[in-house]
C-alpha cells in the first residue's frame, strides 16, 4: 500500500481547487481539511486507535492521515494490505459499508479517473 499515492488521490477527490485546502471546513457537512474528515469517521478512528484527535486536528494533514490510515486498518484490512485503492475511496466516501453503497459509485469513478490518469503521466 502506498499511502502517499492514496493521500493524494483522496486530497484531489475531495479539496481540488480550493485555495486552501488544509483549513477548508466545509460547514454544512462539518467535514474538516485536505481529506473532508467528519466526526464519526475522527470517533471510529480514535476508538480504533485509542488516540484523541479532534476535528480541528484534522486540519493537519499529517494528524488527518493518521485518522485515515487507523479508519482503513479498522474497516479494510484486506483492502490496505492489497492497495485496493478505488475500494478505501469508497469506504472514506461513505463509512465501512461505502465499497457497496450505490452513493459512493461516482466517487469511485471519478478515483478510477484519477488513478488511470496517474498511469497514463508515467
Amino acid at each position: 500500500m502506498n499511502w502517499t499515492f492514496f493521500f493524494a488521490m483522496l486530497a484531489f477527490l475531495e479539496t481540488r481547487g480550493e485555495k486552501d485546502p488544509d483549513n477548508f471546513i466545509r460547514k454544512d457537512e462539518q467535514a474538516y481539511g485536505r481529506y473532508q474528515i467528519r466526526q464519526a469517521y475522527l470517533d471510529d478512528s480514535n476508538e480504533f486507535a485509542g488516540t484523541d484527535f479532534t476535528l480541528k486536528d484534522c486540519l493537519r494533514p499529517s494528524i488527518a492521515e493518521i485518522v485515515i490510515v487507523n479508519y482503513m486498518k479498522r474497516y479494510a484490512p484486506m483492502s490496505v494490505e492489497t492497495g485496493n485503492y478505488i475500494r478505501l475511496a469508497r469506504i472514506h466516501n461513505g463509512g465501512p459499508l461505502g465499497n457497496g453503497k450505490e452513493s459512493t459509485e461516482e466517487y469511485g469513478r471519478k478515483a478510477q479517473a484519477w488513478l488511470d490518469e496517474q498511469k497514463e503521466n508515467k
